[in-house]
């Protein structure tokens, strides 16, 4: 009967949207509940420059150049709760969740017809991974660590990444997070967590990483740091990094490169930091994580992939966020002019 759920799945889930039915979580879920409930806040400007923000020709796919910078600029914001759906009978295979009534990816493959031969039989877990969080290293960091956390609160644990890199295999050990590895099986329940609000009990679950990385880690500086993306992931290239790096080193901050860097290296140097700086992207979170919350966290913004994402992160925790907008240099490169970023610097 497991050898059919996806195919089975994914016609009623698709049937169930063509004719106006309740589809989704909650319509799947045989029952909800509130970890935490949703938030409204004033949140703070971002400190940047007002001219910069004529630079932006583009963000991220799936958003607007208008909601990008209304979340620069602050202003009252609603943060979702955390909320547990329970699902019954479903059915893990190929990276991804199947119920007769919701399919819930998790994973970058292209979703399946037939379930896996063999498969486990589990009675009950909670879902410890998120599709953000299999995807980039930086949602892995700031959305599915906490999530660890709070499926450890609701029951067993269990993940769907099968191949970590060295770095989250340290982390996770360092933080002593364990969460199952699991990527076929049925489960008589399962819960999700939909996890996504940067709510009061998120805010807990980041002091209480950031305290867990103390037991083993004591703060090499309080200055500023600034961590190098280079040419990794998606590109966004800063022509004039190393320039950059020079600069603020003579401003006295540390220069480190998370590619190549160990974990104990990467938190040691940005426990409790001032400043933490570097271009916009997933190896900003190497330093958000431990970084001090009453800091701030200085994003250098290609203009045509501007991206305020981490800024409801330092919202939620208190840390300020600012940004400097380059220059284009072709389709995904750009340059930031040096003076421009020292004035910012200079603000704080």
């Amino acid at each position: 009967m497991y050898r059919f759920a996806p195919l089975t799945s994914r016609i009623r889930t698709r049937i169930r949207r063509h004719i106006g039915l309740p589809h989704g979580l909650g319509a799947a879920a045989a029952r909800s509940w509130a970890i935490s409930p949703m938030v409204e806040k004033l949140m703070p400007s971002s400190i940047f420059d007002p001219d910069d923000l004529q630079k932006i020709v583009g963000v991220p796919v799936d958003d607007t150049i208008e909601n990008q910078i209304s979340k620069a600029k602050g202003g009252w914001q609603q943060h979702r709760a955390t909320t547990a759906f329970e699902l019954r009978g479903a059915v893990l295979t190929h990276g991804h969740l199947f119920t007769h009534k919701h399919t819930h990816k998790l994973d970058l493959t292209p979703l399946p017809f037939f379930a896996r031969q063999a498969i486990q039989h589990l009675d009950e877990a909670v879902l410890a991974t998120s599709w953000y969080g299999t995807k980039y290293f930086g949602h892995w960091m700031t959305d599915d660590l906490p999530l660890m956390l709070a499926a450890h609160d609701v029951g067993r644990p269990i993940s769907t990444l099968a191949r970590p890199t060295p770095h989250q295999v340290k982390y996770m050990q360092t933080l002593s997070i364990e969460a199952e590895v699991c990527t076929s099986a049925y489960f008589r329940k399962i819960v999700i967590l939909e996890d996504f609000g940067q709510n009061d009990y998120k805010r807990q679950r980041y002091a209480e990483l950031r305290e867990r990385a103390r037991v083993e880690h004591v703060p090499r500086r309080q200055g500023g740091v600034m961590l190098l993306r280079g040419a990794s992931g998606a590109l966004r290239v800063l022509h004039n990094e190393r320039a950059v790096a020079e600069m603020v080193t003579t401003r006295g901050f540390k220069v480190i490169d998370p590619s190549t860097s160990s974990v104990s290296e990467i938190i040691e140097s940005c426990l409790d930091a001032s400043i933490v700086l570097g271009v916009e992207g997933s190896q900003l979170a190497n330093g958000l994580m431990w970084m001090s919350t009453t800091g701030t966290l200085v994003v250098l913004q290609p203009p045509q992939r501007f991206n305020a994402t981490h800024k409801d992160r330092c919202d939620c925790e208190g840390i300020r966020f600012a940004f400097v907008v380059g220059d284009r240099r072709g389709e995904s490169d750009f340059w930031i002019d040096i003076p421009a970023l020292e004035r910012l610097l200079d603000r704080f």
